[in-house]
């Protein structure tokens, strides 16, 4: 299992805000990254998946989706990061 340490690295590591939302979000990285996105709608379907080159900030629009709770896959390397985001 996921230690709490652990937890808490990746934690502060990333942050997806605001949350809940109006369905625009940021992804904040602690450093200048190679990173990769998806986002499942509330039944687990994708519906945004990128990619993203030495970057430490990225900006999700889910406006042209229902609103509801999403979950976003965030992977740096081989470490993976599931947080579920709200859009109401």
């Amino acid at each position: 299992g996921v230690s709490i340490e652990e937890e808490l690295t990746i934690d502060d590591y990333i942050s997806i805000y605001p949350n809940p939302s109006n369905g625009q979000f940021s992804i904040s990285l602690e450093h200048n990254e190679n990173t990769s996105i998806v986002v499942f709608n509330p039944v687990g379907k994708e519906v945004l998946s990128d990619d993203y080159n030495n970057t430490n900030k990225i900006n999700v629009d889910l406006r042209d989706y229902k609103k509801g709770v999403y979950f976003v896959k965030v992977t740096i390397g081989d470490m993976i990061y599931n947080k579920k985001i709200v859009y109401q």
